[in-house]
């Protein structure tokens, strides 16, 4: 899919059209990426391998072309991908290699500027380095499959000898005219013994490519080898606004938020593994292994749970078995364990499962522009159902002029109203903060904060090594962060601070001994035991419909009667000894980058924040009143 350019403000309708497309490996050509701007697209679920254009034209007012792909993570599970080429502008390999089977392909994603740039003369030059890929690679690959944008429009010209070549279903073409990139394109496929995939399959789901107010055309193909052909179905053309409109999202079109005017080209790759293969064999998970700790539905706990005299007799013994083994670390650590899986066999028992999300979640695209409004949709609808008429006419030119001027009017009325509605949106927002500048300076900050940059939160899995180069190997990339991290909270013997260890445990000392002197008078108010009160209280402020801690009991599920009681005695018992469960010690780190300026592919980079296991911080809160 050729995107036209893809940026911060842009990245929210892009990353929502293709992600609801769903597509394993999506080739993305005229990405207008830059090496020297940190900024990459951001696709929930999907990672992105680039190859940008290293030198701009002088009078370019930014950086043009750029290809690369969007690799689903789903499927890594199942394939090792790896840039095999990346030495000429245009053209980007990625090698796909299956884990058990080692089934390769290698698909090569394409852009090829317009006949009349700088960049597009030397289209000798771009089909050689094609011709060498075909030629290379031909052998050392099971299949080869190229696809982009080559700005080429061929016609009624064939793609294959007659006589010569594999007979495979005639190719019916939609856009009849032919340019001088489209000649080149179609000697060069002959040579090659290559074919073009669109026009050869359901014509109800072909389209044209690229559609704009200059007219429409066929210049974004798939194209393929005819051995690599017969694993190709269900090829489908599907324009940008029809996928806008089959989603529902046309609030995220902006003034610098426009949908691009090229389709997007599916296609499905059917792959045989071999008749050994299975897939537990190729180690991908079911639908249910994808969660190592299933949820359960909490929203009606039966009344009976926790209820039935098996049930009260395991917690009794967890109780009894605690207070009368040796007060040791390993002692205590199991007996909570005990626990922790008794409440599971209960939940098991008596509450159904939730294995992942019952249907996509569609939230973050729910969020429109602030100026989107019904006329703005109803110019969208009456230009995209005029597109529709210009796109299907067969007919008479004069005719279909007709149809192109009610086209192109009604997409510049779009177009014209659209940043209108932008601008009328900003100046009221002005108008608003000059109004309460003064009237209410709270409201003034909480505007002036909306309108600072946003940051991205995810975190890349690349890392740099040593010398400089990017690694993507996931192991690599934890060991880096485990590392980084054990440094920072765990410092070596040439950082420890000898003296303030020494004051720390003279302190330590005088406060015992003060302790032991038998005029000492303990405080009756903190030592006193726990009440069930206070137990009781602590628990039921807890919030309903939150995520659980690191041993996934839901809050509804400890203000269970049962629970609490047990909870009482093992608090009062963690107070008394003075020792609690060793898990109640780890805190899950969430890195936050410091500003966007900073590179997430360096771990200390990076704002740190802990959250402790939530049992852990339940027991301290049940006694903080009497602090």
């Amino acid at each position: 899919m050729n995107v036209s350019g893809w940026t911060q403000n842009n990245n929210s309708l892009r990353a929502a059209m293709l992600e609801h497309a769903s597509c394993d490996i999506c080739y993305i050509s005229e990405t207008h990426l830059s090496d020297n701007e940190p900024f990459e697209p951001d696709i929930p679920g999907y990672i992105f391998r680039g190859f940008n254009r290293k030198f701009a034209h002088r009078n370019a007012p930014g950086t043009w072309g750029g290809v690369g792909f969007l690799i689903k993570r789903d499927i890594l599970q199942q394939y090792t991908y790896k840039i095999i080429e990346k030495t000429y502008e245009g053209i980007f390999g990625l090698e796909l290699t299956h884990n058990v089977t080692a089934i390769n392909i290698l698909f090569v994603c394409c852009y090829l500027p317009p006949e009349n740039s700088p960049y597009g003369r030397d289209i000798d030059g771009f089909l050689s380095q094609l011709e060498q890929i075909c030629y290379t690679y031909s052998s050392e690959y099971d299949h080869i499959i190229f696809g982009g944008d080559l700005n080429a429009r061929i016609g009624t010209m064939s793609d294959m000898e007659a006589d010569i070549d594999i007979q495979l279903p005639e190719r019916k073409p939609i856009d009849l005219i032919h340019n001088s990139h489209g000649t080149s394109f179609v000697n060069f496929l002959r040579d090659c013994k290559l074919c073009i995939l669109n026009g050869r399959f359901d014509t109800n789901k072909d389209n044209y490519t690229c559609i704009t107010n200059r007219g429409k055309s066929v210049v974004d193909y798939f194209f393929c080898s005819h051995k690599t052909f017969e694993i190709c179905s269900d090829f489908e053309v599907i324009t940008c606004k029809d996928l806008i409109n089959m989603y529902n999202l046309a609030h995220l079109i902006g003034n610098r938020s426009k949908p691009p005017d090229h389709s997007l080209i599916k296609c499905n790759i059917n792959i045989y593994y071999g008749p050994c293969t299975t897939r537990n064999e190729t180690n991908v998970p079911t639908n249910h292994e994808n969660d190592s700790v299933p949820k359960y539905n909490v929203k009606n706990i039966p009344d009976d749970f926790f209820t039935s005299p098996e049930s009260s007799e395991k917690l009794i013994h967890l109780i009894e078995k605690q207070e009368l083994l040796r007060e040791t670390q390993l002692n205590i650590d199991k007996c909570y364990t005990d626990l922790v899986n008794t409440i599971f066999h209960e939940m098991d028992k008596y509450l159904p499962k939730l294995y992942g999300n019952s249907k996509k979640s569609s939230k973050r695209f729910k969020v429109k522009k602030p100026f989107w409004n019904d006329y703005l949709k109803n110019l969208w609808k009456n230009m995209c159902a005029k597109e529709k008429e210009f796109l299907k006419y067969r007919g008479p030119n004069h005719i279909k002029q007709y149809f192109r001027k009610r086209f192109t009017d009604s997409s510049s009325l779009f177009h014209r109203e659209l940043p209108k509605a932008e601008r009328n949106y900003n100046k009221t927002v002005q108008e608003n903060i000059e109004s309460i500048c003064t009237d209410n300076p709270k409201q003034f900050w909480n505007y002036v904060k909306k309108l600072g940059p946003q940051f991205n939160s995810n975190i890349p899995e690349e890392i740099y090594d040593q010398n400089g180069d990017l690694v993507t190997d996931i192991d690599a990339v934890l060991n880096k962060w485990k590392t980084e991290y054990e440094k920072l909270y765990k410092p070596t013997n040439e950082n420890f601070d000898e003296d303030f260890y020494r004051e720390m445990l003279d302190l330590l000392r005088t406060a015992e001994n003060r302790m032991k002197d038998p005029l000492y008078v303990p405080n009756q108010y903190l030592n006193k035991n726990i009440s069930a009160d206070e137990v009781n209280s602590t628990i039921d402020k807890l919030k309903n419909k939150k995520a659980p801690g690191l041993d996934n009991i839901p809050n509804e599920v400890l203000k269970s009667v049962p629970i609490k009681n047990c909870l009482l005695k093992l608090f009062q018992y963690y107070f008394d000894t003075g020792m609690f469960p060793s898990c109640w010690n780890i805190a899950i780190v969430k890195p936050f980058p410091k500003s966007h300026s900073k590179d997430p592919r360096v771990p200390l980079e990076f704002m740190r924040a802990g959250w402790i296991l939530g049992r852990g911080s339940q027991s301290r809160f049940t006694g903080s009143h009497r602090m």
